[in-house]
């Protein structure tokens, strides 16, 4: 019992310390001045979707989405790594919540990547290799 105990704690200290260290991750690449910060935009409709994304190269992405409609169960939005060179990268899809808020933190992503532009396309439930759908949101790196 005592050693099961200790096993579950174990796992417990594990779990904080990873929530910890992503939590710094994430301070840190928000607060770090090289940050790229870009705004994504749609002036289709009022209020207006939103994306920002904070790219840092070495520490990561960070992605905020507003005002974008709820999707049917069979689609998803996908965020999309336009990099100098070379075919887009997937960052990573998301669901919005009723009031049209989504995120993406700090996904698996190529290391020193260049990013050009950011980009969000309309895609079939769990993402595709390579965008499909048409853009919902996009913004150059300025």
């Amino acid at each position: 019992v005592l050693r099961q105990s200790q096993t579950a704690l174990q796992a417990d200290l594990s779990r904080v310390q990873d929530e910890a260290a992503r939590e710094r991750s994430v301070l840190d690449l928000l607060t770090a001045s090289d940050t790229v910060k870009v705004t994504l935009v749609s002036g289709a409709s009022r209020p207006v979707p939103e994306g920002r994304a904070f790219y840092h190269l070495r520490k990561g992405l960070i992605f905020y989405a507003s005002n974008l409609p709820v999707l049917p169960s069979n689609r998803t939005y996908q965020l999309w790594l336009v990099p100098a060179a070379g075919n887009p990268i997937s960052a990573g899809v998301f669901r919005v919540d009723a009031r049209g808020n989504g995120q993406v933190l700090l996904p698996n992503l190529p290391p020193d990547v260049t990013a050009k532009a950011f980009a969000v396309t309309l895609e079939p439930a769990g993402g595709v290799p390579q965008p499909t759908g048409p853009k919902v949101l996009i913004g150059a790196v300025s």
